[in-house]
């Protein structure tokens, strides 16, 4: 029902960067409803109306905000029969990703959708029926994601960004499918650099992380770019 969503990190009861899914919400927002008030396209104070359940307070957990309801929904929004918006709380466990499979796309997910159904008939053409087969050199299908190309150029996989290392410096490609948050913080601090990456670039790259709300950067693991194949 609802169009878009906001993945908030939490760790022991505290989200982490309210205000950045915030702005970016409210950018979503003005970008799919253009300056209509009306009350399906209105959203709280993110961080002031986050109130994180007693069992989720303790460890790492996984908070959706799901927001923008159908414009046909609206008049129901404004009566109080279907709500603005909702939070969802899941406890997280990152799931590692040990290759990457290379695939041709231009999926729409400029915003952050919360119909993913895109994505993932990309990931299904990649793996069709091999889902649950065993993957390249026998790894678990589950331990394996797909990193899109377009017009030849690297952009995300199905679930992060993707930065890149070569001589102690780090790149992201300049245009991906979805600006993620941590993303934005990388490049706001300096951290990170936009580039144009074509595929054949790959192989020289150090290393790369897989990076996005739940997975920041300082804690993720560098892979090798010998994991990405066709």
């Amino acid at each position: 029902m609802y169009r878009l969503v906001e993945t908030i990190r939490i760790e022991d009861g505290e989200p982490a960067f309210p205000g950045d899914h915030q702005r970016r919400a409210e950018r979503s927002l003005m970008q799919l409803c253009g300056g209509r008030a009306a009350a399906c396209c209105r959203i709280p104070e993110i961080g002031a109306e986050l109130c994180v359940p007693k069992p989720f307070r303790r460890g790492l957990v996984k908070c959706r905000f799901l927001y923008a309801p159908p414009l046909s929904d609206c008049a129901d929004v404004a009566a109080g029969s279907i709500p603005a918006y909702r939070f969802e709380f899941f406890a997280y466990r990152p799931r590692p990703v040990a290759a990457l499979r290379l695939i041709d796309g231009s999926p729409d997910y400029a915003l952050k959708y919360a119909d993913r159904s895109g994505l993932d008939a990309l990931r299904e053409a990649a793996f069709g029926g091999e889902l649950s087969e065993g993957g390249r050199s026998g790894l678990d299908r589950g331990a394996e994601d797909i990193l899109i190309i377009r017009g030849g150029l690297v952009t995300d996989t199905s679930f992060t960004n993707i930065v890149f290392m070569r001589d102690g410096k780090w790149y992201t490609p300049a245009a991906p499918l979805l600006n993620g948050t941590e993303r934005e913080r990388l490049l706001r601090a300096g951290t990170v650099i936009e580039a144009d990456i074509a595929e054949a670039e790959i192989p020289k790259f150090d290393g790369f992380r897989l990076i996005n709300a739940m997975l920041p950067f300082a804690r993720q693991p560098i892979l090798d770019t010998g994991v990405i194949y066709r």
